[in-house]
């Protein structure tokens, strides 16, 4: 598979977005979630192909919930440069989901990353105030 970097790729390298839509489905198909940061790496703010965007985080949204959770808040430092729109999208969807905010909520504490992220999600709540609830549940471990 061509496509096994999470080196900021950018749609840019791929003029035949079909051929990238394609290997990023048989990428999605196989469920193998070291696929799911590459998947995200290819996330463009500057790109004119919003579909393949949309596309993209669909397919990442497919993959179980806990290694999506996982591959997002580990993609956080590279989509907060390449792609802050993209994962404003991502972290909105997110909080819109049950399931996935309680992934959220339970993996944020044991990462590594974990005060760079709350930092993002402040961020975040500044652009999103409607997000207030979720996210202070996510950050202070409060109950839904």
């Amino acid at each position: 598979m061509p496509l096994e970097s999470t080196d900021k790729p950018a749609i840019k390298l791929h003029a035949d977005t079909g051929r990238l839509s394609n290997e990023l489905k048989i990428m999605a198909l196989t469920k193998d979630k070291k696929y799911i940061p590459i998947m995200l790496a290819h996330l463009d703010d500057e790109t004119e192909s919003i579909d393949m965007m949309k596309e993209i985080i669909g397919m990442a949204e497919s993959f179980d919930a806990c290694d999506y959770i996982d591959a997002v808040l580990n993609s956080i430092p590279l989509l907060r440069e390449s792609a802050p729109e993209w994962l404003e999208n991502i972290i909105y969807r997110i909080t819109n989901s049950k399931k996935h905010s309680d992934f959220f909520k339970k993996q944020l504490p044991l990462h590594k990353d974990k005060e760079n992220i709350e930092n993002y999600l402040q961020l975040f709540l500044a652009a999103n105030p409607e997000k207030e609830k979720i996210i202070n549940c996510i950050v202070n471990k409060q109950h839904f």
